[in-house]
């Protein structure tokens, strides 16, 4: 407020909300923040179905029906070496490697790299 130039303030007291048990209407219901214990790691989600080999480079890993190369992100790892029988991922600074087995039994994990 302004009188005769100067300049004063009005009074502003502490406004504290109960919430009474109910939930913050501020907070986003979709897109909140995950939680670490709540990611699943790849090796119990992930379903190989296929390998591609090529040894000039060109290999492919077909996940889940999606086509992946070395150097792909799959969920919140990254593809780092494509063999002939196994798939190497990268997470959490740790490697792991995914083998092919024969069709009726999917992939497995082999250990950590």
């Amino acid at each position: 407020m302004l009188w005769g130039g100067q300049i004063g303030l009005a009074s502003v007291d502490q406004i504290v909300y109960d919430s009474g048990n109910r939930r913050n209407p501020f907070v986003p219901l979709i897109g909140a923040h995950i939680k670490k214990s709540e990611i699943v790691p790849i090796d119990e989600v992930m379903k190989i179905e296929g390998i591609v080999f090529d040894p000039h480079g060109g290999s492919i890993v077909l996940i889940e029906g999606q086509e992946y190369r070395l150097g792909d992100a799959y969920q919140d790892s990254v593809i780092t070496d494509i063999q002939k029988d196994k798939v190497v991922f990268s997470q959490n600074n740790k490697k792991y490697a995914v083998s092919l087995q024969d069709e009726d039994l999917g992939a497995y994990i082999t250990d950590s790299v």
